[in-house]
């Protein structure tokens, strides 16, 4: 039955007419919401009170967070699941590494994303039918060789990924609490075509492959989870040959990915997308998933930072097009200039400097401690450790000192293996109190 619903689901998405304007996108997320309201909020006991004649005001309906839509899961969901149960068996798969268990037909994982924080991720056989001819036809179709070998690297397996398997499409997941020798050689006899896993992940592989410990060929290469800066970019062009699909996949839905010309497109044919503006650059994206009928996505505020497209994409997608995922919220260092205003300091800014004054690194962190400290962490060879970490630290410190921030000092201090279960997070603010993001625009 599940193979039939993927089925049907491609065949909607192959006949339906191309969103070929912005006026085209508007019509059909009028048409999606008003469904959405009568046939998925109808049905929660938090969403209901917002549904008037079978219709939906957003603008009515109160931002959700992660911490909110945890407290009112119970609420929030249709399916009549309880939130501490289906913790308990989010929480006992994980420990067991068994990620069959279903809770009254549905699909239950835990979700850490990049906070840390946990919370529950929950879907029905439609959704999970949505979502596996969403990625096939976006993703595998257009690079199609039957069958197609996928090897999946990730922290948690999900019967939401294992939704993709058939007969064309051979996945096999690589569990990242195993010792990465043992997937090294699994992933050496499986020779995947298609190669997906977080950026952090993909960097090691190559590192390896750099080495001589592994062979892999793969005709597709598919990023996810983490942000990808450039520089693994490059490598896996260099490495593989190919040009990296950029997925921005979170459990909160598909929202992104990168077209042939390597424009990142938010998938307004699939949700609603608010932008919420830090600058006039740079937005959060407040989302409402149309796809999610077990548990309703609806205005949810996520903490990436997006940077918006200043050009029409060559493609001519009419949805949003994003120049680069900058990273979340605390990604974003806020120090003080000479007048004591809030001052951001992005960090694809920052690693676009690194990247012009040092390539003689493998791996690095930044660490903004208080307002006037950062500490850096490089692992680079020994014989020129000196000279990186010294260009780094003075990248940072010319970067700061553009925007009139004349007060940082830099540490530098040992660099340290993260086990690989943790999402990379290159440059991070770690100082909360007081801080205040610059207001909106």
């Amino acid at each position: 039955m599940h193979k039939l619903r993927v089925l049907w689901y491609l065949l909607v998405d192959a006949l339906r007419r191309p969103l070929r304007t912005r006026a085209d996108v508007e019509a059909w997320q009028k048409r999606r919401l008003r469904r959405f309201a009568r046939r998925v909020l109808a049905k929660s006991a938090y969403y209901r009170p917002y549904v008037r004649g079978g219709e939906v005001d957003l603008s009515t309906v109160p931002v959700m967070t992660k911490d909110l839509y945890v407290e009112h899961f119970t609420s929030i969901n249709t399916a009549g699941i309880d939130r501490d149960q289906a913790m308990q068996v989010a929480l006992s798969a994980e420990t067991s590494r068994d990620f069959s268990t279903s809770l009254k037909g549905m699909t239950v994982g835990l979700s850490t994303g990049t906070s840390g924080k946990r919370s529950l991720f929950v879907v029905s056989p439609r959704d999970r039918a949505q979502w596996a001819a969403h990625v096939v036809r976006r993703i595998l179709l257009p690079h199609l060789r039957v069958p197609m070998r996928i090897a999946f690297f990730l922290r948690a397996n999900s019967g939401l990924y294992e939704s993709v398997r058939s007969m064309l499409f051979r996945f096999t997941y690589f569990d990242l609490t195993r010792p990465f020798a043992e997937l090294l050689a699994d992933a050496e006899k499986l020779q995947p075509q298609v190669l997906a896993a977080p950026p952090s992940i993909l960097g090691r592989l190559i590192h390896e492959q750099r080495n001589g410990a592994v062979h892999l060929r793969p005709t597709v290469v598919v990023s996810f989870a983490e942000v990808l800066h450039d520089d693994i970019r490059h490598a896996i062009v260099d490495t593989y040959g190919v040009e990296p699909v950029n997925i921005y996949q979170c459990t909160e839905g598909f929202i992104g990915m990168t077209c042939a010309h390597g424009t990142m497109h938010l998938q307004e044919d699939v949700m609603h997308i608010e932008p919420e503006w830090v600058d006039s650059t740079h937005f959060r994206p407040v989302v409402t998933d149309f796809t999610r009928d077990a548990v309703p996505i609806v205005r949810y505020r996520m903490t990436d930072v997006l940077e918006v497209r200043a050009t029409p994409c060559p493609c001519g997608s009419p949805m949003i097009a994003v120049e680069r995922i900058v990273g979340r919220d605390d990604d974003v260092l806020l120090f003080r200039n000479e007048r004591g205003e809030d001052v951001a300091v992005f960090p694809d800014v920052l690693s676009r400097m690194i990247a012009r004054c040092t390539d003689d690194y493998t791996s690095y962190r930044i660490r903004q401690t208080s307002w006037t400290q950062v500490v850096l962490q490089v692992h680079c060879p020994e014989a020129v450790r000196h000279d990186v970490e010294r260009a780094m630290s003075q990248a940072i410190i010319e970067t700061c000192r553009t925007q009139g921030i004349n007060s940082i000092a830099v540490t530098v201090e040992p660099y340290f293996d993260e086990p690989i279960t943790v999402k990379d997070r290159r440059i991070q603010r770690l100082v909360h109190d007081s801080f205040h993001f610059p207001a909106q625009q």
